[in-house]
């Protein structure tokens, strides 16, 4: 993740590949203690082959990484469930760089119902997650032409940041004005239908983001 946060995405795809030819079989001898572990090294992978644009080895890396997440989270929600709301939306991306924007848009409603009953729960530890899935399910809805809901969806992370900005401005305030930017594009001149969008199209030079 360090080498790719600096451009270094062959380094760091080389790191991540490494990382997952061990964890896979570490899991396969014991996965009852090293699945989770094998999880996160498939989902830093699937980031890292996105990084160099290779879309269908990513997508794949991401389908496993959500795959075992569901699994675990099905046996331990209370522990597993936050994790697979971070692959949900990693595989959002993944998918919506491919062009499939109606799996991209389901997968990451899924990540914004599961932040939203771990928010329920835990406010502190879960809204800013929530904020970062809201912004990212407005991009998929409006990519599906569902700008009057991706409106509603930024509107609704605006709010949470605003509130989470108030009491710690130098960690949100960056997020927050992200997402006011976001919602000012939403509200211009829509896209010109000769034109569209590409699969992965960004919004105020930034990707949405791998949360």
């Amino acid at each position: 993740a360090d080498l790719a946060g600096v451009g270094r995405w062959e380094e760091a795809l080389a790191a991540s590949t490494r990382a997952v030819e061990i964890r896979e079989e570490l899991a396969a001898a014991r996965p009852e203690v090293f699945l989770p572990d094998f999880a996160v090294s498939l989902n830093n992978l699937s980031a890292d082959l996105a990084g160099v644009g290779r879309w269908e080895e990513a997508l794949a890396a991401s389908t496993r990484a959500v795959e075992i997440r569901e699994e675990l989270a099905a046996a331990r929600p209370e522990v597993f469930l936050p994790y697979l709301a971070v692959s949900l939306n990693n595989h959002s991306n993944r998918l919506a760089q491919l062009g499939r924007q109606k799996e991209a848009l389901e997968a990451i409603m899924r990540a914004v119902l599961i932040r939203e009953r771990l928010a329920r729960a835990n406010p502190d530890a879960f809204l800013p997650d929530l904020a970062v899935s809201l912004s990212n399910c407005a991009i998929r809805m409006d990519e599906s032409g569902h700008r009057p809901e991706a409106l509603s969806s930024v509107n609704t992370a605006i709010g949470l940041l605003e509130t989470l900005a108030s009491g710690r401005p130098a960690v949100f305030n960056e997020l927050l004005t992200q997402c006011k930017a976001q919602h000012a594009a939403l509200v211009g001149p829509p896209p010109i239908p000769e034109q569209p969008e590409s699969a992965d199209a960004t919004w105020c030079g930034g990707q949405p983001a791998e949360r």
